[in-house]
């Protein structure tokens, strides 16, 4: 059996944090130049030592939740603050607010752990026990 992770979306910072870079290193001149010299494969495969070991198989599903909460707070106050990278700005915040957390496991489905609340101007929703038409 395999561990690990995955991120979809604004995945930048997650990649920069787990991998130790970011996708994007390809663009720049000098990993181009090594990419076409010594080959892509040999490139990745030494950018990979960079990533940090994270034992995904030890993990406890605490520590999936706190991982995953961390990256989410961390994206969101990176995007917050910064406008993109220096050789591609104008980046724009697609992250924040309001974090739901939730679990899939074999004996129980989907289990959500933190939910937000819902609401419409002064009505709030209770998508637990009401259930949406």
């Amino acid at each position: 059996m395999e561990f690990g992770s995955s991120w979809l979306g604004l995945g930048d910072v997650a990649a920069r944090i787990v991998m130790g870079f970011d996708g994007r290193i390809q663009n720049i001149d000098f990993v181009k130049e090594s990419i076409m010299t010594h080959g892509e494969q040999i490139i990745l495969t030494q950018l990979r030592g960079l990533e940090y070991a994270i034992q995904w198989g030890a993990m406890t599903l605490q520590d999936a939740i706190d991982f995953a909460t961390l990256m989410i707070q961390t994206t969101s106050a990176i995007k917050r603050f910064s406008d993109g990278i220096t050789t591609d700005p104008g980046d724009m915040p697609g992250v924040g607010g309001p974090i739901d957390v939730a679990v899939i496991t074999q004996d129980h489905g989907f289990v959500g752990v933190k939910k937000k609340k819902l609401r419409f101007a002064d009505c709030k929703v209770d998508s637990d026990n009401d259930p949406l038409p």
